[in-house]
């Protein structure tokens, strides 16, 4: 006989969906979940930055020591997929990426993620090249930076990159 959930508890809703021990941990966005993540924001603090807590222990988000529990792979994951889905953003502003290969739109992102977006356009002779089409001279212009001597051969790799339009 199926149970008349119209006469139910959410709670005893949830019950019958998930057994003991999963009702608050399957519900991702729940009632459950959105109360305690309310109380646990009020009680730990809610910080976008990694900031000291009471101890002294940097931490971050709501309560996460970042110095003993740190993140999970999947959790920077999920940042590192944030990161590069804005740098490609910010790159598609300019009207000849979408037109470059995916080897060269890659070698772009990897820059622009190391640089930043203001870092990015200080390269102003490489992104002229670049939109007039000249991998040679946007490459000379990555070599001939001081980004090509702080980061070795990350630099050599992405110029490479730029130049033949292949993975290096």
């Amino acid at each position: 006989m199926t149970p008349d959930i119209t006469e139910m508890s959410l709670e005893g809703i949830f019950s019958l969906l998930w057994p003991a021990g999963w009702l608050g941990i399957c519900v991702e966005y729940g009632r459950f979940n959105m109360n305690l993540r309310a109380m646990l924001s009020l009680h730990e603090g809610r910080k976008n930055k990694v900031y000291k807590d009471s101890l002294g222990i940097e931490t971050i988000g709501v309560g996460r020591n970042a110095r003993d529990k740190g993140l999970s792979d999947a959790e920077v994951d999920f940042l590192l997929d944030n990161d590069i889905a804005e740098c490609v953003a910010d790159l598609k502003g300019f009207e000849w990426f979408a037109g470059l290969n995916q080897a060269r739109q890659d070698a772009l992102t990897d820059m622009r993620f190391n640089v930043g977006p203001a870092g990015f356009r200080q390269f102003q002779h490489m992104i002229l090249a670049l939109a007039a089409g000249d991998f040679e001279e946007a490459a000379r212009q990555m070599e001939s930076s001081q980004w090509h001597h702080q980061v070795g051969q990350r630099a050599i790799t992405l110029e490479a990159m730029i130049r033949t339009g292949e993975y290096a």
